[in-house]
């Protein structure tokens, strides 16, 4: 039975934070983690704290509405990379956010060192520390690791259009492999510039694009050789050219971490980046599908308070 939440009233001091909502994907990952789930629901209870269990994604925005902001400890995104995104969205400002990782790829918890043990989510919660992420922009949508457009989002749109329920990495080995023989690398126009120099920008056709805001990316692919830092920007880099051939190379070299010896690669950073193409092209963020070109990325006025383990 979910545990139903009580406001807890005092007449002297601030307002207690007694209340913590998990909001749990349980299509994230390969395998049915309702196990873990309860396991951290009891020892969240067992520190003292009410908690409440939000199944669907888009009961939270109500259930907030509900729930005093000065009543919140906290709220904990129990999926993939895809939930912590969509959780971070309806958030109101100011109120923690906690990972806990059941994706199949989990990529902010990865970069951050998180990892899907109750114990140390309850640890987070009496101890932790928040540490401030920002949060960007693609067509409007939120996103907080990485958003690209091209031979990976095809990949992913591939995933999408088939998907049924959980998702098996080897869905991702065979989404790979038809891209490799399908997709034609259509060229992109990309166009970047700084709010700091207003009247400056610069452009190229490319490839292939990515725009991160964590150096983090599926199978641990090690896109940049300088990672980002939390400071209102995002590090773009992008392959110059297409072709099967040419996309299996960047592949390849990706692993080997070689890429940059790509005559073209470039890695930049930018205020904002918008990219189209004369063909339809998908553009992934998150690891989610989201359309197709045109987009604009940007960075938003806000940041997301992410609760983590104080030695991070």
């Amino acid at each position: 039975m979910t545990p139903q939440f009580a406001a807890t009233e005092q007449s002297d001091g601030p307002p207690r934070r007694d209340l913590v909502l998990v909001v749990v994907n349980r299509s994230s990952g390969a395998a049915n983690r309702k196990p873990l789930v309860d396991a951290l629901v009891d020892r969240i209870q067992e520190a003292g704290w009410d908690c409440r269990i939000v199944a669907q994604l888009d009961q939270l925005g109500s259930v907030l509405d509900s729930v005093p902001t000065s009543a919140l400890r906290g709220v904990v995104a129990a999926g993939g990379d895809g939930t912590v995104n969509a959780v971070a969205e309806r958030l109101p400002e100011g109120v923690p956010l906690l990972v806990f990782p059941m994706g199949t790829e989990n990529l902010l918890a990865t970069s951050l060192g998180l990892q899907a043990c109750p114990r140390l989510l309850v640890e987070t919660l009496q101890r932790g520390i928040t540490k401030p992420l920002d949060v960007g922009m693609a067509n409007g949508r939120p996103f907080l690791i990485v958003a690209s457009a091209g031979f990976d989002a095809e990949v992913v749109r591939r995933i999408h259009l088939t998907r049924k329920g959980n998702v098996w990495k080897v869905q991702y080995v065979a989404a790979l492999f038809q891209s490799l023989w399908a997709y034609r690398f259509p060229p992109l126009r990309l166009r970047w510039g700084d709010a700091a120099v207003p009247h400056e920008r610069q452009e190229a056709t490319v490839g292939w694009f990515f725009g991160f805001l964590i150096p983090r990316y599926a199978m641990g692919l090690p896109f940049l050789q300088k990672a980002p830092e939390q400071d209102g920007r995002i590090d773009g880099c992008y392959f110059p050219r297409g072709g099967i051939l040419r996309g299996l190379g960047y592949f390849l070299s990706l692993l080997f971490r070689q890429h940059h010896r790509w005559t073209g690669f470039k890695q930049f950073r930018a205020s904002w980046i918008e990219i189209e193409s004369d063909q339809a092209v998908a553009y992934q963020i998150d690891g989610e599908y989201a359309g197709e070109l045109p987009l604009r990325l940007e960075i938003a006025s806000r940041t997301v308070a992410l609760l983590v383990p104080c030695e991070r």
